[in-house]
């Protein structure tokens, strides 16, 4: 009903993958999601990150206290750019209009204006999905961790990583390199939140320090690599961002942008719990045996 009230309005609605296989143009792929959060005006304004439109951002995610579940705010991070890289956005976006079989756009090439240089600042657009044939994000992850050398610092809404990236993150730690995630406390699917938590004691053992976010459903995806390279999108660390979902992420090369995403990165820790291995281990047989459990579907989280 809502598709179609926008509908009436004149705005063209395209849905990615129906549920209802009678409405797919291109055969039934329910497991394979448009993840992406992708907003681009007239072509030279481009904006993408975590967070979706709804109305569960409608309350600050910094406020003092503890609140109801039930109202609980969530907090995201998203990013807006100009300039050249703007147009790996608009790319993504017709691409997969025209992929999914959509009204037609015309011609596509009239969304793509000439775009100015915007600042200084490196910018990568890194965008990808089931179809190809691996995740480039997840590589341009996987070489940020293998070279840092300072500090890795992550925030992941959803933490599900497959074996080698926790290995790697062990083998940054373990060479002297402070590793922190940033994680939630409270998730809208606890699967996902206790197949992370199954991991805690192999990373805890190798000295990462992990903080659970209070106070608010964590749902940002950013990465800081020595104050210097720097990830803000939709990709989660886990199996459906790597593999299943369609993704957009932006990369960008600069120490100052950099240093905003520290400084907030410090701002949720200061809103944290910090799991320690003394705490971790005395968790009870129930929260062990459910983390045991989700992780056993890991691969479809």
């Amino acid at each position: 009903a809502w598709f179609d009230r926008l509908r009436e309005a004149g705005i063209a609605v395209c849905e990615f993958n129906p549920i209802n296989p009678s409405r797919t143009r291109r055969g039934w792929r329910v497991n394979n999601r448009d993840h992406r959060k992708i907003l681009v005006v007239d072509g030279h304004t481009g904006f993408t990150g975590g967070i979706n439109v709804s109305d569960v951002y409608s309350s600050g995610s910094f406020a003092s206290g503890r609140q109801p579940a039930s109202k609980i705010p969530w907090r995201d991070t998203h990013v807006m750019i100009a300039g050249p890289a703007v147009a790996g956005l608009q790319r993504s976006f017709v691409d997969r209009w025209i992929q999914q079989g959509c009204p037609d756009m015309g011609d596509p090439d009239r969304y793509f204006g000439k775009v100015q240089d915007a600042g200084r600042l490196p910018v990568r657009i890194v965008t990808g999905g089931p179809e190809d044939d691996a995740s480039d994000h997840y590589r341009a992850l996987m070489s940020a961790f293998r070279n840092a050398e300072q500090r890795i610092q992550i925030t992941c809404g959803y933490f599900v990583p497959d074996m080698a990236m926790i290995d790697e993150l062990i083998a940054s730690a373990r060479r002297g390199v402070e590793v922190q995630l940033l994680l939630p406390s409270v998730s809208d699917f606890w699967p996902s939140l206790e197949a992370g938590r199954s991991h805690y004691s192999l990373l805890l053992a190798s000295g990462v320090r992990i903080h659970e976010r209070d106070g608010a459903l964590l749902h940002a995806k950013t990465a800081v690599i020595d104050g210097v390279w720097s990830t803000i999108g939709s990709t989660n660390l886990d199996f459906r961002s790597f593999i299943h979902n369609e993704e957009a992420n932006v990369i960008v090369f600069d120490d100052a942008f950099a240093l905003e995403l520290e400084r907030l990165f410090q701002r949720d820790v200061a809103l944290s719990t910090e799991i320690t291995p003394e705490r971790w281990a005395r968790r009870g047989i129930v929260p062990k045996l459910r983390q045991w459990l989700a992780r056993q579907f890991e691969y479809l989280l």
